[in-house]
């Protein structure tokens, strides 16, 4: 199997090429805060179950994410979940 082998019925977002330790910080497009994911597993690679801070599947939409690294630097970009 591979990372990349789709789960039946479950929806994902892979960020790639991350740093081996991050924040990534995703937000609405109004700013409202919607998840945070501390990526630490070494791989480059974070599987995110497009789920709010509650568990909740989040709306279709433009969304905003911020990657941090512990020191400081930081890359921005943005996505669209169209369902």
């Amino acid at each position: 199997t591979s990372l990349f082998d789709p789960k039946e019925n479950v929806s994902s977002l892979k960020f790639m090429y991350l740093p081996e330790t991050c924040d990534i910080t995703i937000f609405t497009v109004s700013g409202t805060k919607v998840k945070e994911i501390n990526h630490d597993n070494g791989t480059g690679i974070e599987n995110w179950n497009i789920t709010n801070t509650f568990g909740q599947q989040i709306s279709y939409g433009v969304y905003y994410y911020i990657i941090t690294t512990p020191g400081g630097d930081q890359a921005t970009g943005k996505f669209a979940i169209i369902r």
